[in-house]
C-alpha cells in the first residue's frame, strides 16, 4: 500500500509539470500575437523580430572596403539634378544626372570638341564624360571612322540605333582590355544637325551592374534642346 501512494504522487507531479509547460507555451503564443512587433533586416540577410517596446541604440558592422553590401553605388539613383549647357554659337541643352555623380567644370578641347565635362561617382568606380562636338560629316561616317581607327582591343562590342525626341543616334556597349583590367563601356551619340552629343560611362567589368546601364540610358534620354544655335550674321559688301 505504501508503494502505491508514492507512485500516485509521482504521477500527479509529472501531470502538474506537463500542464505547467503547456500553459506557459500557450501564454507565450498569446503574448506574441497580442504585442506589436518590429522586424529588423540587416544587410538583406539577417532578420530579427522584436517587440515594439524593445529599444536599440547603435548597430555596428565590420566589413571590407569593397563589400557590395554597403556600397553606396547601389543607391545613387535616389535623387536627380538637371545640368544646363550653354556655349557660344551652340544649342542650349539640358540633361539629368544622379545627385551622387560629381560633374566637373566645362572645358573646350578645340574646334571639334566644343564642350567637355567629366563626371565620376563618389565611390570612384564609375567615370565618364559628356561632350558636344561640331561635325563636318554625318554621325554615321564619324562613328565608322572612330571604329576603324580605334586603338582599343575590344573583347565584345554591340551597336544599336536610338532616338531621343527628334534626335537620332547610336548606342555602343562594349568591354575593352586596359593595361590591368577589363573595362565596361557605355556610350551614346545623338545627332542634331552639325552638332553631336556624346555621353560616355566606364566602369571596371568586375564592378559592373545592370543598374549602371539603366542610369546611363536615363541620362542620355533626358537630353533636351532648349534653344537652337544662333549663328552670327555675316554680311557681304
Amino acid at each position: 500500500m505504501h508503494i502505491l501512494v508514492l507512485t500516485r504522487k509521482k504521477y500527479l507531479l509529472i501531470t502538474v509539470i506537463f500542464i505547467f509547460f503547456v500553459l506557459a507555451y500557450t501564454l507565450a503564443v498569446i503574448i506574441r500575437h497580442i504585442l506589436p512587433e518590429t522586424e529588423i533586416v540587416i544587410a538583406r540577410r539577417i532578420s530579427l523580430i522584436l517587440p515594439n517596446s524593445t529599444k536599440m541604440s547603435d548597430i555596428y558592422m565590420s566589413s571590407k572596403e569593397d563589400s557590395p553590401i554597403i556600397e553606396t553605388g547601389l543607391r545613387f539613383e535616389d535623387k536627380w539634378k538637371t545640368a544646363t549647357v550653354r556655349q557660344y554659337d551652340m544649342s542650349e541643352i539640358t540633361f539629368q544626372y544622379p545627385d551622387a555623380l560629381r560633374l566637373d567644370e566645362i572645358i573646350g578641347l578645340g574646334q571639334e570638341i566644343r564642350v567637355h565635362m567629366n563626371f565620376h561617382h563618389a565611390n570612384n568606380k564609375v567615370h565618364g564624360f559628356f561632350q558636344v562636338w561640331k561635325l563636318d560629316r554625318s554621325l554615321e561616317e564619324f562613328l565608322n571612322e572612330s571604329k576603324k581607327y580605334s586603338s582599343m582591343t575590344f573583347i565584345n562590342f554591340s551597336e544599336s540605333a536610338i532616338k531621343v525626341q527628334d534626335l537620332n543616334g547610336f548606342m555602343w556597349e562594349y568591354v575593352f582590355m586596359d593595361t590591368k583590367n577589363d573595362i565596361k563601356g557605355l556610350e551614346a551619340f545623338l545627332e542634331n544637325g552639325n552638332e553631336m552629343y556624346r555621353f560616355s560611362m566606364f566602369v571596371m567589368a568586375a564592378d559592373y551592374k545592370p543598374q549602371y546601364k539603366r542610369i546611363f540610358k536615363r541620362m542620355f534620354k533626358s537630353l533636351r534642346i532648349k534653344k537652337a544655335a544662333v549663328l552670327p550674321e555675316i554680311s557681304f559688301i
